[in-house]
């Protein structure tokens, strides 16, 4: 056999090795991703493919760590699931209420808590949201979705490694002993801010993310055609002067669309026993704000 052909005889054997350890890879990642026992990973999975709750809590950290689904429930009277994620906000959310919709599934209330960071200003992370939906990109409508966030990604996205090269340790963990508490998608915490921490300042003013805005837009308009009732909220902040920046979502959302402000409560702001940091309530705060929210929106007529 001439040195050429052998040559090119042992590259196409390796490049179909390498393409059958990538799929192999990327089919045992699927399996742990639905086996996982708790975590974010069966937490993501429960969100992307199962939820079928009748009310939804989606956004940023804030969301996640200040709504109790659990106290909601039981005052809603009904189904409750918080999909709120750390780090991410509209993005994030356009994408699993898409893959939640996909399914035929129509909850009957969006409670969606508002940052501006992560809602409607620029803060270059557009890739984040990709990192935590890569294992669901075949669902139908997501290729769109990634498209307009970052055109390489659907070429990437055909590598088994690539779409777990970022979560399979935490895959691997969650199968074998979840660290994270999740109840029904809520995460409390349990720490009390330091007497000598001051706290950050307000969020300061960014520019607007055209991007973030447009699917925040789309988010909306997707919730009224299939009769899904959008609330919105500014959560309580440590800090009484912080900003919430509504501007941009009360000129998308428009004046039928319910926005409740927190920002200057005084029943929170303030107090230190009921944050673990000047952004985020603990479990003691998010009790006593998710009784107060699921009342508010029962006397709104929200829910009855």
């Amino acid at each position: 056999m001439k040195p050429a052909l052998r040559f090119f005889l042992i590259v196409i054997a390796l490049g179909a090795s390498l393409v059958a350890l990538d799929r192999g890879f990327g089919a045992v990642m699927e399996r742990l991703t639905a086996t996982a026992k708790g975590g974010d990973t069966a937490n993501h999975h429960y969100i992307n493919l199962e939820a079928a709750d009748s009310v939804l809590v989606m956004g940023s950290s804030r969301a996640n760590h200040h709504y109790d689904s659990s106290i909601l429930e039981e005052r809603f009277g009904m189904p409750v699931y918080n999909c709120g994620t750390d780090g991410n906000g509209i993005l994030l959310a356009a994408m699993q209420l898409n893959n939640i919709l996909g399914r035929g599934v129509r909850p009957r209330v969006v409670i969606y808590d508002y940052y501006a960071k992560f809602d409607v200003f620029d803060s270059n992370d557009h890739i984040k949201p990709l990192a935590r939906m890569r294992p669901y990109c075949e669902l139908p409508g997501m290729a769109d979705i990634i498209d307009d966030l970052d055109p390489s990604e659907n070429l990437k996205l055909r590598s088994g490694m690539y779409r777990y090269n970022s979560s399979f340790l935490q895959i691997i963990s969650d199968n074998v002993r979840p660290r994270q508490s999740v109840v029904k998608g809520y995460k409390p915490l349990t720490g009390e801010m330091d007497a000598a921490f001051g706290g950050s300042g307000p969020t300061p003013e960014g520019a607007v993310d055209s991007l973030k805005v447009r699917y925040l837009r789309r988010f909306i308009e997707l919730c009224r055609r299939n009769d899904i009732r959008p609330v919105f909220v500014f959560s309580p902040h440590f800090l009484a002067d912080e900003n919430p920046h509504l501007g941009p979502l009360r000129r998308e959302a428009g004046d039928s669309t319910l926005i409740l402000d927190y920002s200057g409560d005084g029943r929170y702001c303030g107090r230190r026993d009921l944050f673990e940091d000047p952004s985020h309530l603990n479990a003691k705060g998010a009790a006593l704000f998710s009784r107060e929210l699921a009342d508010t929106l029962a006397v709104l007529g929200v829910v009855r």
